[in-house]
């Protein structure tokens, strides 16, 4: 079961999906501004087994980046915008017996996306992007025995279990993600509610993962704002994906999370807390235990470059 778990999480690229500049949207249309930038930290803890069975807790800190510029103006309501996103994963704990500290950078998705504003309150995108797999460099070692293993490495592809195995690509090796997306936002001064969906294929390139892996996704939020410092609301998303396993065992997982948020906006600057809670369970979670959740921290500021 651990190694078959194990499998399946350094499999996750292929969940080749894509989102808009934030990750998981929880709003960033602004009414006054066409780009954003946004520093994020995610933290976990929890307690699972290690490679040799042994139950130990550690902790997870994901920092990530994330940039959309609004480059070029084709219209007065049409133009094309550039993403780029980075994460990398930083982990805590105790590993085959061994107290260990591990940080390893993750990979680097770039994209460009049209958008759409058919009215001032509503717009819509659609793209394509490209997943840099940065993290086929590290050689991961053999799982046998444990101790060949890159611990790091091990632990890098759990950092997308506690958001709900959002943007997985990011933080997995094996494959060459190809990206296509599309979302739409609707903004009142006082509401506001989107959705954004994904469907992509990930390209095998490492020897030891075979076939094309094929992944959809599907975030839908809204909220309030009682004043115009202050948003709430909840994101509901759910994640499938089948990893392309060519042994012909059912290879497909789904996850299903929901996002309670709150965020502070002062004139183009934004802080925000995201909770993660998963509902379904499956056995990519038997690695990091029984918790099932994380705590996102993000800052920002909406800008304009064109």
């Amino acid at each position: 079961m651990l190694r078959t778990s194990l499998a399946v999480l350094l499999s996750l690229a292929s969940l080749v999906l894509v989102v808009p500049a934030s990750a998981q949207s929880t709003g960033e249309y602004s009414l006054t501004s066409s780009s954003r930038f946004t520093l994020d930290l995610g933290f976990y803890y929890g307690e699972g087994p290690d490679l040799i069975g042994q139950r130990h807790g550690r902790a997870l800190l994901v920092p990530s980046l994330a940039i959309n510029a609004d480059v070029f103006a084709i219209s007065d309501d049409v133009s094309l915008s550039i993403d780029v996103q980075f994460r990398s994963v930083a982990s805590f704990g105790r590993w085959v017996l061994e107290d260990r500290t591990d940080f390893r950078a993750g990979n680097l998705h770039g994209g460009v996306r049209v958008a759409v504003r058919p009215m001032r309150e509503l717009r819509v995108r659609g793209g394509f992007g490209v997943v840099g797999p940065l993290m086929n460099v590290y050689d991961a070692g053999s799982l046998i025995p444990p101790v060949a293993a890159d611990f790091a490495i091990i632990q890098v592809p759990l950092s997308a279990l506690p958001n709900g195995a959002w943007d997985p690509w990011m933080v997995s090796r094996g494959y060459v993600p190809l990206v296509f997306r599309v979302d739409a936002e609707y903004r009142q001064d006082w509401l506001f509610f989107g959705g954004e969906a994904a469907l992509g294929v990930g390209v095998p390139v490492l020897e030891g993962y075979e076939g094309v892996a094929i992944g959809a996704q599907l975030g839908l939020w809204g909220g309030v704002r009682p004043i115009p410092e202050l948003a709430a609301g909840l994101r509901v998303q759910t994640v499938m994906y089948d990893e392309g396993r060519s042994s012909g065992d059912p290879s497909a997982v789904g996850f299903f999370t929901l996002v309670p948020f709150v965020r502070g906006e002062l004139n183009d600057v934004f802080l925000e807390s995201r909770f993660f809670v998963n509902v379904v369970d499956n056995t990519a979670y038997d690695t990091i235990g029984e918790k099932a959740w994380g705590l996102y921290l993000l800052i920002g500021s909406d800008f304009d470059v064109r």
